[in-house]
């Protein structure tokens, strides 16, 4: 886990949400059969960070069904960190299980996550959250068997509704590999710097967005 994601520490997400467009997401999906990659609107309270109830709502996407991951879960807690694993965006002795708590103890962050419908294997999860001053991405992954599908797409924008819901002019992302840097960009991300407080400063896999209000 990039160390950014913990000083950053990530915003609960409320499961009132508005689904990603079709257009948008057929272009999304001509995008990521190209290059395989993997990568809502929703109100958050940016003060307080109130955590909201975990109902599940569709998006226009078919069968496709995301809702936010309780820490209470032991089953689907390990469903998401092996889609981390799988997507090689953390190592094999991470302390996954401690990013995931440490984003839910800050009240500034929530992981969603999606499934074929209700109560299926969870098959994408990305964390979405804030720093008060910009929105963050992490972890955004999709199971190896589904991607190509879109998937990714929806995932980052429903995370990007949720931000701009709130008033967060931009969001961030630090892309873990080449294939996600290609995947971001063409997302609308562009490089920036890494976050002052990174003990990596010389790091050029850093991109950010601005967001529409």
């Amino acid at each position: 886990m990039p160390e950014h994601t913990i000083h950053d520490k990530p915003v609960p997400m409320p499961p009132t949400a508005h689904a990603a467009t079709a257009t948008k997401r057929e272009a999304a999906e001509a995008e990521m059969q190209e290059t395989g990659d993997t990568a809502p609107d929703a109100r958050l309270d940016r003060q307080d960070g109130a955590a909201a109830d975990n109902t599940p709502f569709v998006t226009a996407e078919p069968d496709l069904v995301i809702e936010r991951l309780s820490l209470k879960n032991g089953a689907d807690c390990d469903a998401v960190i092996k889609l981390w694993y799988d997507g090689e965006l953390i190592e094999e002795s991470s302390t996954a299980k401690e990013d995931l708590q440490n984003c839910y103890e800050s009240g500034r962050g929530s992981v969603l996550i999606a499934r074929r419908a209700a109560k299926r294997p969870i098959i994408a999860t990305v964390m979405v959250g804030h720093d008060g001053k910009s929105g963050w991405v992490h972890y955004l992954a999709v199971a190896k068997s589904l991607r190509g599908q879109g998937h990714g797409a929806v995932m980052l924008e429903m995370a990007e509704n949720i931000l701009s819901h709130v008033g967060l002019p931009k969001c961030r992302v630090h892309a873990a590999t080449a294939r996600a840097a290609k995947f971001y960009r063409r997302q609308g991300y562009r490089l920036t710097t890494a976050p002052v407080r990174s003990s990596h400063g010389d790091d050029d896999r850093y991109y950010e967005k601005r967001l529409s209000s």
